[in-house]
């Protein structure tokens, strides 16, 4: 089980459409889109870690 892809729906380096191709090519995969831009970890730091402590909850149980 690969972790989640998070996403900064308004990032300017890897832009939207790379994550809609990352949930065409992995469709079993999670692809969680913030609002956000390309520091979406400095501004939503809470949303990434409580989908990392999803993640770790699911694989270390």
């Amino acid at each position: 089980m690969p972790p989640p892809a998070v996403w900064g729906e308004r990032d300017e380096v890897f832009g939207l459409g790379g994550a809609r191709a990352f949930s065409c090519n992995l469709p079993e995969d999670e692809v969680h889109l913030l609002p956000a831009g390309h520091f979406a970890l400095e501004t939503y730091l809470d949303a990434f870690s409580g989908y990392i402590h999803g993640f770790l909850g699911r694989v270390l149980t």
